[in-house]
């Protein structure tokens, strides 16, 4: 019965919510490196410290949806799970730092020789002059711009079923992208390998500005699979379904960005084909469990 004056004050439900698939791949990948980390490290080593730290202030973030409604808004949590991306993806280099985990450069520049003969990179110093190393580091570079575009036109002009969508196909891409660095960390053969190359390479500007980028942000082990292969290839699927038009401005850019890869001597062929075989597996899965809104 209702106490006097007819208002009742019983409390109101909780909001509910479920993690989507990434949000738990990406809280698994923390809970797992966290898990190794301590067993063979210890955890006086910075890394498990701050693998352990940083995926409980992920869960708490999410799961504060219980408490503010607002955090369960799938424009939020879109924000929250690109600051987890960022953070997994800068942490794995250092979990295979702290852990000593061999790399894998000698076994993808044997896969690379043995279906090409040689890493494509070592062939194309032949040619390349500083303008086409420029061109080549700016199409590296639009990586970033397409993607951090993506997410802001989705984050605020975007619905939140579209939002939820985007934020599925991207981040699950993310998830599989930083389970490879993990078990497959290597440097790429332009760091591995530098006496494979008669010279450096030259540029201007743009050439100036990537190597900055790449610097600053870069995972050092970060090499396979090629997220910037699966994910421009995500982004790119997104655009055909959703902006055709888009689609067609930023093709020749991201084509550009596919070829810089083993131009700037990031990547071995053996990466780009991993990132298309997952990308090719990513899409006949993802539109199962995520459809895409009307």
């Amino acid at each position: 019965m209702p106490p006097a004056g007819g208002k009742n004050l019983s409390p109101s439900p909780k909001p509910s919510f479920i993690f989507r698939p990434p949000e738990a791949a990406f809280a698994l990948i923390g809970v797992g490196a966290a898990v190794v980390l301590l067993a063979r490290a210890g955890g006086s080593v910075p890394a498990s410290r701050e693998m352990a730290g940083g995926t409980v202030v992920y869960l708490s973030l999410l799961c504060s949806a219980w408490r503010w409604p607002i955090m369960a808004d799938a424009r939020v949590r879109l924000g929250i799970n690109y600051l987890c991306a960022i953070w997994l993806y800068g942490a794995t280099s250092r979990v295979t730092l702290a852990l000593g985990s061999p790399a894998w450069d000698e076994t993808l520049l044997g896969e690379d020789r043995r279906w090409f003969g040689e890493t494509p990179s070592v062939g194309l110093q032949t040619y390349a002059p500083p303008w086409l190393t420029d061109v080549m580091s700016a199409c590296y570079a639009f990586y970033h711009f397409y993607l951090h575009g993506m997410l802001i036109v989705v984050m605020f002009t975007g619905s939140s079923r579209a939002a939820r969508h985007f934020g599925d196909c991207l981040y699950a891409g993310f998830a599989v992208g930083f389970v490879g660095y993990l078990l497959v960390p290597a440097l790429g053969p332009g760091a591995a390998f530098p006496s494979l190359y008669d010279h450096p390479l030259a540029g201007g500007t743009a050439t100036w500005l990537n190597a900055w980028l790449i610097g600053k942000g870069a995972a050092v082990y970060g090499t396979f699979p090629r997220l910037h292969v699966l994910i421009t290839a995500i982004l790119l699927d997104h655009d055909w379904r959703r902006c055709r038009r888009r689609f067609w401005w930023v093709l020749g850019p991201c084509l550009g960005l596919l070829a810089s890869t083993l131009y700037l001597r990031y990547h071995y062929a053996a990466d780009l084909l991993a990132g298309f075989a997952v990308f090719a597996v990513w899409r006949a899965k993802i539109l199962r469990w995520s459809p895409s809104p009307p």
